[in-house]
């Protein structure tokens, strides 16, 4: 960092940087001190003034160890930010102007996010943070990324420099916050300051609201609104997948992994769920239903709110042939209020004031006929088949999991129905996120403890029943409260924490 003494030094470093003409302010009996900084091998002075641009990499907080690159008129240069984001480039052999790009590096004990970027139209001070890649953005009218990849040493004017200057003004004015003060790009910049708060208050509304500076930064180079970019519902795609253990299932093949207490060898014959109640959790714990996207066949949202999605992992083939379908869907699409997220809670099943219809009636995608079950016309709220790979193979030839609700009474007709048991398993992930991870139902966990090839009494596998003793094993796996005595109440267990089917996994 540069540390000048007396007001006519600093006029003369303004000079200097203007015009590199640091011989300019040789006289007088004031001096420019310059402070050796990491980027100062030992026992080497620094470069004068002119010859050198320096500045600081900063996003709210230091960023140490980015890897500094000037890209100029007559060359390129590189260095790393020291400990404190300070840097320092010698402008040997090399002429301004300079586009600037900071990439990687770490601030606390987290990385930021993309590059940064900074100009320099002379030598002398030239800043890198989110204030001069915003102010880049606009002046530029594209993402700075791709100028400084092209950079041929044309630079925005003045007057495009201020312009998107007093645009980045006004617009973090909208958001609330203080308007920077001073030059961006050439000004002095310490952590701490005025324009390091307003880094500070952006940080704070970009991870509040889950938003990105590169998002932003296209925003930006449009001209358009940051406080309505930023506080847009943002779109969510939470993607299903079929797993035994780790190894993916499908249809038409025998799965990779035995299953069960016998460790038996089985094929697919169905797997399709209903999920409702989907909610993201925010970091302040607070549950934020998604809400869906518009109906089609595989969601529904009802006048009255309650929504419902179709998760199908079956295509058709092979041994599911028999009762599905080559059509499959394995997201589940909506949008949340901007926030920021950590988790995700859901149900499977059907909402109570969707359950009770005839199929041939209802809307997609609670008229598949297959899931639809004859208890009061409710729905089959998970449909997962197992079959056996050869005929005679099993004493039993399927293993059916059905899921719904039990004890059910009433006239659907006139909306009295009541189940004892409703049935509906819940899920809850504290830690998820869509646009990585994704929600794999596991067959191999699922069936852990079950004999899939034998029947011990009741329907055959697990229709739900209050005590049919194949559902001990398989409710348990899926945090539902059942007992053999059939005084089960169906409530989920946990708070959907220790069910063991679904899990999170990479995309």
């Amino acid at each position: 960092m540069l540390h000048r003494r007396g007001r006519r030094v600093a006029a003369c470093a303004a000079l200097a940087a203007a015009a590199l003409l640091l011989a300019a302010c040789g006289g007088g009996g004031d001096s420019v001190t310059i402070v050796r900084t990491d980027a100062t091998p030992a026992g080497e002075l620094p470069a004068p003034v002119g010859t050198a641009l320096s500045g600081t990499v900063a996003v709210g907080a230091a960023v140490a160890d980015a890897q500094v690159t000037a890209r100029c008129a007559s060359g390129e240069l590189s260095t790393r930010s020291a400990a404190d984001g300070s840097y320092r480039l010698d402008l040997a052999g090399v002429t301004p102007p300079c586009l600037l790009q900071a990439i990687g590096g770490t601030r606390g004990a987290g990385a930021p996010t993309g590059p940064l970027h900074g100009l320099a139209m002379a030598a002398g001070l030239a800043q890198i943070n989110p204030l001069t890649e915003l102010v880049l953005a606009r002046a530029l009218g594209q993402d700075a990324a791709m100028a400084f990849a092209g950079f041929n040493g044309s630079l925005p004017s003045a007057a495009a420099l201020d312009a998107a200057a007093a645009y980045l003004g006004d617009q973090l004015a909208g958001m609330g916050l203080a308007r920077p003060s001073g030059d961006l790009f050439a000004g002095s910049f310490a952590l701490g300051d005025a324009n390091d708060l307003v880094l500070d208050a952006l940080q704070a509304q970009l991870q509040a609201k889950s938003g990105s500076l590169q998002a932003l930064a296209g925003v930006a180079a449009s001209g358009g609104d940051l406080a309505a970019h930023l506080n847009h519902d943002r779109e969510v795609a939470i993607e299903f997948a079929a797993v035994a253990g780790a190894t993916g299932v499908a249809c038409g093949q025998a799965l990779a992994v035995p299953l069960g207490s016998t460790g038996a060898v089985a094929l697919l014959k169905d797997l399709r769920f209903y999920v409702s109640q989907v909610a993201l959790l925010r970091d302040d714990g607070v549950a934020v239903p998604l809400k869906l996207a518009p109906n089609g066949p595989w969601q529904h949202t009802a006048t009255n709110g309650d929504a419902v999605t179709l998760i199908d992992l079956e295509d058709g083939q092979g041994g599911c042939f028999i009762e599905g379908s080559a059509e499959t869907n394995a997201w589940l699409r909506g949008s949340v209020p901007a926030g920021r997220y950590l988790g995700l809670r859901m149900t499977v099943g059907v909402p109570e004031s969707l359950n009770h219809s005839d199929t041939a009636a209802a809307p997609a995608p609670l008229d598949v006929v297959a899931m639809g079950w004859g208890w009061q016309a409710g729905r089959k709220f998970a449909k997962i088949e197992l079959a056996e790979p050869s005929f005679r193979a099993w004493s039993a030839s399927s293993f059916l999991v059905h899921l719904g609700s039990t004890g059910c009474t009433g006239n659907p007709g006139l909306g009295t129905v009541q189940c004892s048991r409703s049935n509906r398993a819940v899920l809850q992930f504290d830690a998820f996120d869509s646009g990585t991870q994704k929600i794999a139902v596991d067959l191999q966990a699922l069936f852990a403890t079950s004999d899939v090839t034998r029947n011990l009494g009741g329907a055959q596998g697990c229709m739900s029943g209050a005590t049919d003793p194949e559902c001990e094993a398989v409710f348990a796996a899926l945090g539902v409260d059942w007992r053999a005595d059939g005084s089960g109440s169906g409530l989920p267990l946990g708070e959907g924490r220790s069910q063991r089917v679904f899990k999170v996994l990479a995309r």
